[in-house]
């Protein structure tokens, strides 16, 4: 069983729609997989040359690793391909995130989970002011914020996610959140809220 055969079949998905550019926004990117794949697919095997990718990381450590997996694979181009070290939120501003001990082993740091010891203020972004960071159309949204996602879809228009193509969404706490996130994402499909 592989709990990401939904994220590959996705960026998949979206790589093969793409045209004449390719655009992928990853949050809570650890060291950005779903955004560099669908890079490296686009431009490898479509032979896009457009690529936009944006990788958003509240941990020191795993945003080094994504601009590690950036330059690894060419994409080292800073207007084209950023790795922003913040987390993202329902509005932006300065925000306490956990300090990793163990960065390696440990990419389930939120906001939410108060196990932690230590933490530190990392800036907030919302998806408003990461969307003015990249270009109109996104092929691939990848949202995986450790129980944030629940804030950032609630503060979510249809006006910011008509262009995006591609959403994925790792849903964290219980069923219930999971099913309150669902109902309002089809609601700000059918009515635009």
């Amino acid at each position: 069983k592989n709990e990401n055969y939904f994220d590959w079949v996705i960026t998949l998905q979206s790589v093969l729609s793409a045209k004449h550019s390719y655009t992928a926004v990853e949050l809570g990117a650890g060291y950005a997989p779903w955004s560099v794949l669908g890079g490296v697919l686009a431009r490898d095997f479509l032979h896009i040359d457009d690529i936009n990718l944006l990788a958003l990381e509240a941990d020191d450590a795993h945003a080094e690793y994504s601009k590690i997996h950036f330059n690894n694979n060419k994409f080292n181009n800073p207007e084209k391909h950023k790795v922003i070290l913040g987390a993202i939120a329902g509005q932006s501003g300065e925000i306490k995130f956990p300090l990793v001990e163990d960065p390696q082993s440990d990419y389930g740091a939120s906001i939410y989970n108060k196990s932690y010891s230590e933490y530190r203020s990392v800036m907030g972004y919302s998806l408003a002011e990461l969307f003015q960071m990249i270009p109109e159309k996104i092929d691939l949204l990848h949202v995986d914020a450790q129980g944030a996602e629940y804030d950032i879809f609630t503060k979510t228009t249809l006006t910011l996610l008509q262009n995006v193509r591609y959403l994925v969404i790792s849903t964290h706490f219980n069923e219930q959140k999971h099913d309150e996130l669902v109902t309002l994402l089809k609601n700000i499909k059918t009515h635009g809220i």
